[in-house]
């Protein structure tokens, strides 16, 4: 069994193979991790490009840099976008050309169950993301802790990471691929499902960005009619104790219908953001029976950065960001969108990081779990 197994991967490795794309990917990886050697800190903190200084100032140390450099451009641009569009291309035809070109036939032939047939040829297709990553990990790891004296072995947690982020879409990419019987279609079909759970996560982070700052809006709003209160009601008094003029009649009246717009703004601001509110936990349910594809890469920030390093890099990255803890500070109305907003950003990025593991991974797992169940119901049922 382990014979016929092995037989299988080597098989699958040699179809791979053949289209030179593991070949072109590992070159690209290595250009990508050539641009790690390229790039520095100087003593007084401004980037260096091939040894020479840029003006530049960064307010990163060089061992902040090369994390930031290999999680954010490393992994997030080229692992997970550029290498995994490569790698569907790659992976996109094993089954269908397996059950249209006839080798369906010779495969069925030999005693080996479909199920067992399957699932290799699946693992064949994670195998050479795995190998891809494993070796974009290693040389990045030697490279920047050379370069950059950083020696940081949890730059090998983006292999298990990135494996399963390309997990999520390839087995869209089996299961299509069964039920069309084309590799083209299974590939489109693919990248229009990312891009559609790409939509949705969009949707729920412009719906948080609007919750949030809704939220901010109620307590400013609140600020503002304690203070035309209670200036309404000095006021009042003051009149009390003399006749009032025509001029300060119309003054307190101006006051009353100033404190009444204010209430009613308030009103609607509490009426917005619970339709927000609502809004965004519907999308966030929706993401919840969907692979979390940008959650998942995100953990790789968790693990090799500390809470206090994120909190830095995000206030650097954004001007005038800055983390802070609710209560959320009132801010005056008519500050612009939520989504321009440097302290909203970071506080739903705060927020987004707090997210359980299990929610992250152990739900997209289940889909993938799903997904690959029907897929393999179809190969093992379908008459060839």
């Amino acid at each position: 069994m382990l014979q016929q197994t092995l037989a299988l991967f080597h098989d699958a490795y040699r179809e791979l193979n053949s289209k030179r794309m593991f070949w072109v990917a590992l070159v690209i990886s290595l250009i990508v991790v050539v641009a790690f050697v390229l790039i520095g800190v100087t003593s007084d903190g401004y980037l260096s490009l091939m040894g020479m200084r840029l003006p530049l100032p960064l307010p990163f140390t060089r061992a902040e840099l090369y994390k930031i450099a290999f999680s954010n451009f490393g992994v997030g641009l080229w692992l997970t976008f550029i290498g995994t569009v490569l790698a569907l291309v790659s992976t996109a035809g094993i089954f269908p050309e397996m059950i249209t070109g006839g080798a369906i036939d010779l495969y069925l032939s030999k005693p080996i169950g479909r199920l067992r047939l399957f699932l290799t040829k699946y693992a064949a297709g994670l195998l050479f993301v795995t190998l891809q990553v494993l070796v974009f990990c290693t040389a990045s790891f030697v490279v920047i802790g050379v370069r950059g004296g950083l020696w940081e072995p949890r730059m090998f947690l983006a292999v298990p990471l990135v494996v399963t982020f390309f997990s999520y879409l390839f087995c869209i990419c089996v299961l299509l691929g069964l039920m069309t019987r084309s590799t083209v279609a299974a590939l489109l079909l693919t990248m229009l499902a990312w891009f559609v759970i790409w939509g949705l996560d969009r949707a729920e982070i412009i719906l948080l960005l609007g919750r949030i700052y809704a939220q901010d809006q109620i307590a400013t709003q609140d600020l503002v009619v304690k203070q035309r209160r209670g200036s309404l009601h000095a006021f009042e008094e003051r009149l009390a104790a003399t006749q009032p003029t025509a001029a300060q009649q119309q003054d307190l009246a101006d006051r009353r219908q100033r404190l009444k717009e204010a209430e009613e703004e308030t009103v609607n601001a509490a009426s917005s953001a619970r339709n927000l509110e609502l809004a965004h936990k519907v999308f966030y349910r929706l993401k919840t029976v969907l692979p979390k594809t940008r959650e998942t890469n995100e953990l790789l920030d968790r693990a090799m950065m500390t809470p206090q390093e994120l909190a830095d890099f995000d206030a650097h990255r954004r001007p005038g960001g800055a983390i802070r803890t609710r209560p959320p500070r009132p801010r005056a109305p008519g500050g612009g969108p939520a989504w321009a907003d440097p302290e909203v950003v970071a506080e739903a990025q705060a927020e987004m990081r707090v997210r359980p593991i299990s929610w992250i991974v152990g739900t997209s797992l289940l889909f993938e779990a799903v997904v690959l169940s029907l897929a393999a119901w179809i190969f093992c049922r379908r008459d060839y």
